[in-house]
């Protein structure tokens, strides 16, 4: 690679022509390697979302990052001539800034007037790019082709899993600041904190597939004010059939979750709303154990387990709990009014305080009809205080199946569920995990000999993962930057796990990533749901894209792995009597918003190349 060959468009003193040279470096001298920028100067919708993942995936461009290239390049905002091609990079940019960066743009008194100063002055470096090389470069699309890393024995130190990315650039500099920032942070140097997805591993594609819910096809009858289906949590049924439960919010509270319905379906599009099938509702006349007064008991998202009909065990004999399964809801008292947690303070959530109550739900599945038994309020788990269930689906561990349950003193701790030959119950209790007492939102997953489970610290932007051999009882394993934001690890087809969660920044929860897990640390992201290419709490809409729960089903003949999320907006949701100082802040003078025709439970199906993980093994018919 003639790196003298881009001089007259890229800085070599830049960190990003650097590591050009690094990487040129790694490549061997036994064939030639080429990068090839080309497009138009059309600002389209895929170059706006190529940008949107590049910054989501580097952080880079930062705005001033991208304010300095468009400034070197000044030369690009001149009016083109008659028989060119015309375009309108100052327009482009008003239309990308509130996109990336939440906010509008002058160009000429941001980009066009700085350059010309520094210009007149005789300061700063001028990008003089070759008229023709200019104009097809802004705000072009570019490639960056490659092979991959096996073909070119890229040393292991130097290893990037090169693929062809498709992106945005404004100069040559620029794209090669974005390609490199891709390649160096995702190891290209023994140095890097994060790891890179084996090739052979992993999902290859993201498959959107949208809004399989939006709201009840009729009134809840615990419910007066707009409701709107939310999170979904899939189970597999049988070997054609799969179970999807939402949960339900009601708007006028803070997060008041009123209940969760079961939809049964063989194709998503069997998936609709006049098919429900109620598992919980709150009620709204609710007495606590040695409290007075009557409250609302909100219900919210279910976590669980299901053994689908016909499910065999490892030795070929049929499951003993097949065709049963346990849903877990936990509740929350609120004011009568349905205002606040009835202990939540006026400046503190306090939610270590609140009164909360867990059902058990019992279901059973006899190939033609789903039978949901009466919820049972549970305070008590093995003599132990329960305060909250787990987090997403529980975890198999040979005929049970294992997950984290928040009780008493707020410490996770692992607990074992067994079938009794009637129902599944709570066996065993591992000891208390945690590294501090506010991490809380447990989600479990198996990884070959080992188990996983992530938390959501209260109190610091981080993940932590813990590891346990037994299922039982978890080390410390490693922890990582994250968002206050919900988080939950996910396994794919190929036995791969990923963490699905939002970057920020503020109140913003898109959009929705996941992180693949390799070697004990996390990698760079894809994008499974972007809503709007919103980057900013600060506009008109502020998305949650959050929840990301996914599950491997076999449906319609094949195994698939489907990940659940909700999509909304905070601008519609009520908030909490402690987040009052925010209202005006996010919502304006007016409150909340009517509820978005958007808002709703959504779907995307990751595709895998490998079917090497697939969680159960079907008795032939």
């Amino acid at each position: 690679m003639d790196l003298a060959s881009w001089a007259g468009s890229i800085n070599l003193d830049t960190a990003a022509a650097k590591l050009l040279q690094q990487l040129a470096a790694a490549l061997p001298r036994t064939g030639e390697f080429t990068i090839t920028v080309f497009g138009s100067a059309r600002l389209e919708d895929k170059d706006i979302r190529a940008f949107q993942a590049v910054l989501a995936k580097t952080g880079h461009p930062t705005e001033a990052e991208l304010l300095t290239e468009l400034q070197m390049a000044v030369d690009l905002f001149r009016p083109s001539f008659a028989e060119e091609e015309g375009y309108d990079l100052a327009e482009n940019c008003r239309r990308l800034w509130p996109l990336l960066y939440g906010r509008e743009i002058d160009p000429r008194k941001e980009i066009i007037a700085p350059a010309l100063a520094k210009r007149k002055a005789g300061t700063g470096r001028q990008a003089r790019l070759q008229t023709a090389i200019a104009r097809r470069a802004a705000l072009s699309k570019a490639r960056f082709a490659c092979v991959s890393e096996a073909d070119v024995g890229i040393p292991k130190a130097m290893r990037t899993n090169l693929v062809c990315l498709l992106m945005s650039s404004i100069t040559r500099s620029l794209f090669l600041a974005l390609v490199l920032g891709l390649i160096g942070s995702s190891n290209c140097s023994a140095d890097s904190p994060v790891s890179k997805t084996p090739a052979d591993q992993g999902f290859k594609r993201v498959i959107p597939i949208g809004m399989v819910l939006h709201a009840p096809a009729t009134q809840p009858t615990c419910s007066v004010r707009p409701v709107s289906y939310e999170l979904g949590s899939c189970f597999q049924l049988d070997k054609t059939h799969c179970m999807l439960v939402s949960n339900m919010d009601e708007q006028g509270g803070p997060d008041l979750c009123i209940g969760n319905d079961a939809f049964v379906f063989e194709k998503l599009s069997d998936i609709k709303a006049e098919k429900a099938i109620i598992i919980n509702r709150s009620e709204t006349n609710y007495h606590s154990p040695g409290r007075e007064g009557a409250s609302f008991l909100a219900k919210y998202p279910v976590s669980g387990f299901f053994v689908p009909a016909g499910a065999l065990m490892p030795d070929g004999k049929p499951h003993p709990g097949a065709g049963s399964g346990l849903l877990m809801s936990i509740c929350v008292a609120y004011a009568a009014d349905r205002s606040d947690p009835t202990t939540a303070g006026k400046v503190e959530s306090n939610w270590k305080s609140w009164d909360t109550v867990v059902e058990f739900i019992q279901v059973r599945w006899d190939g033609n009809k789903l039978k949901v038994s009466e919820p049972v309020k549970t305070r008590e788990l093995l003599g132990q205080k329960l305060i909250d269930s787990p987090f997403g689906q529980l975890s198999p561990l040979d005929l049970g199946f294992v997950g984290a349950c928040q009780l008493e003193s707020n410490t996770l701790h692992a607990v074992r569920f067994d079938w009794d030959g009637k129902k599944w119950a709570p066996t065993r209790v591992g000891p208390r995990f945690t590294e501090t007492d506010k991490e809380f939102e447990p989600t479990i997953q198996r990884q070959g000999n080992r188990y996983l489970i992530s938390t959501r610290d209260d109190k610091i932007p981080k993940v932590r993962i813990y590891s346990s051999e037994d299922g039982l009882n978890y080390k410390f394993l490693f922890e990582s930057a994250n968002h206050y934001v919900p988080r939950a690890l996910n396994k794919g087809l190929d036995g791969s796990i990923y963490l699905a969660t939002n970057p920020g920044p503020g109140f913003l929860r898109n959009p929705l990533l996941a992180y693949p897990l390799t070697d004990n640390a996390f990698g760079e992201p894809t994008i499974i749901h972007d809503q709007d290419g919103i980057r900013s709490d600060k506009g008109d809409t502020i998305p949650f894209v959050d929840h990301g729960q996914a599950a491997n089903v076999f449906l319609e003949g094949r195994w698939r792995h489907l990940i659940f999320f909700r999509v909304c907006d905070l601008k519609e949701r009520t908030l909490y009597g402690f987040q009052k100082s925010f209202v005006k802040q996010l919502q304006g003078d007016k409150g909340p918003i009517p509820k978005r025709p958007t808002s709703g439970a959504y779907v995307a199906e990751l595709e895998y190349e490998k079917v090497t993980a697939p969680p159960y093994k079907f008795a032939e018919k």
